[in-house]
């Protein structure tokens, strides 16, 4: 306790010297955290996105779906869920529901007006998950599986000129090759904001059969869960239970554009926090060096009266702890109060993907903060060895001699 003491009063010895060097490591700190929190929300909302509006949790389908060869039928593709499986799917507490999905590219028409456009067949009255996060800027969503009916985005409705109530033609193949055409109200037009989205159109499942002439075969089974940390553990579960030839994959792996953020990000994260540790490094490794040699005569005479090399190396070391203890807590503070601050500026920002800005958030995560400081003490620490290390093995003649 007597040498933690000391230590303390030595960082506090030059109060402008100490305070530079503790408010680098709280910078450093405090910006890896909001960092962190900035990333942690951007990717929950495009998460939740690509979950509620695309892909669901998991998806299992053909493998032809997702490995396509030359000279494949397209019919072929199609796969129909029987009872035994269905079953089994609906009794697995963590699954929320199975639904089954066609997607499909078509031209949707519209007076003399033509655009081709994503669409997807889905079935409404399961799929209540998918209704509730379409935003819609007027009218419903759709809400009878069968019904000629059309939900489309913004995108699309902006270029043709839709609003609630027109009647659109949508045109495609055929899993035979026929062209087929359907004439469909639009009853919805929304708009998500994510280009993927928003540049598509969603009709009910049995229409999509119908108009593309599945004979009742599906694509693709939509699998959403009660908890997203589920994932990985319901897929392996699941694959057990597929026929020969049937795979599933999770959404993190159908969505391209989430692991290519999710990758930005990182690296993003990682120049962050090199780039602190290198300032924290230097502003140390600079303030250590000064106090050491403006304390060499003090050091000449620890070591006259008997303290060892170990102790001296110890005596500054511990100086290190307490300089980047201070910094810890004033980082937390910084932290903390600057993600209050800059949530309350509701800061606009457009999201990678997205045709419109968002306000962000700054999650406060205790597990960022608690990072933050461990490596920031560790840099301030390790700063504090290199010139600590000199001073403990200086000559004690040469060191007294700056006390004449």
């Amino acid at each position: 306790m007597l040498k933690l003491k000391i230590a303390i009063r030595n960082v506090l010895r030059n109060g402008r010297r100490t305070f530079l060097s503790t408010a680098i490591i709280a910078g450093g700190i405090a910006a890896i955290a909001l960092f962190q929190g900035l990333t942690h929300n951007l990717l929950a909302q495009m998460s939740d996105g690509v979950v509620n509006l695309q892909f669901g949790h998991l998806e299992f389908a053909s493998e032809k779906i997702w490995t396509p060869k030359p000279g494949d039928h397209l019919r072929d593709r199609l796969i129909k869920l029987d009872s035994k499986l269905q079953d089994k799917i609906s009794h697995n507490p963590s699954i929320a529901y199975a639904s089954g999905r066609i997607n499909f590219f078509g031209l949707v028409s519209f007076g003399e007006q033509s655009l081709s456009a994503h669409g997807t067949g889905y079935d409404p009255e399961n799929e209540t998950q998918l209704n509730h996060s379409l935003r819609f800027t007027s009218g419903r969503s759709l809400n009878k599986n069968g019904a000629r009916e059309v939900v489309v985005g913004a995108t699309v409705a902006r270029y043709l000129g839709l609003k609630v109530g027109d009647t659109l033609t949508l045109m495609a193949h055929t899993y035979d090759g026929a062209m087929n055409a359907y004439d469909c109200e639009v009853v919805g037009l929304f708009e998500n904001g994510l280009k993927e989205i928003d540049n598509g159109f969603y009709i009910s499942l049995a229409t999509a059969q119908s108009f593309l002439d599945t004979d009742g075969g599906i694509e693709e089974f939509v699998v959403h869960l009660n908890r997203t940390d589920d994932t990985e553990a319901v897929k392996t579960w699941l694959q057990a239970q597929m026929p020969g030839g049937w795979e599933v994959k999770s959404w993190q792996e159908l969505s391209d554009l989430y692991r290519q953020v999710v990758d930005f990000h990182k690296m993003e994260n990682r120049i962050v926090m090199w780039l602190f540790m290198v300032l924290a490094l230097m502003a140390t490794l600079s303030t250590v060096s000064l106090t050491i040699f403006e304390r060499t005569g003090e050091i000449g005479t620890q070591r006259a009266i008997g303290d060892s090399r170990t102790s001296i190396l110890g005596q500054f070391v511990l100086e290190g702890i307490a300089a980047g203890t201070f910094g810890g807590a004033l980082g937390i503070t910084f932290g903390f109060i600057g993600s209050k601050i800059l949530n309350w500026c509701q800061l606009q920002i457009v999201i990678p993907g997205m045709t419109f800005p968002t306000a962000i958030q700054f999650d406060v995560l205790p597990w960022a903060f608690r990072d933050a400081v461990l490596v920031m003490c560790l840099v301030a620490l390790a700063a504090t060895l290199i010139p600590a290390y000199r001073a403990s093995h200086m000559e004690i003649v040469e060191a007294l001699k700056r006390n004449v």
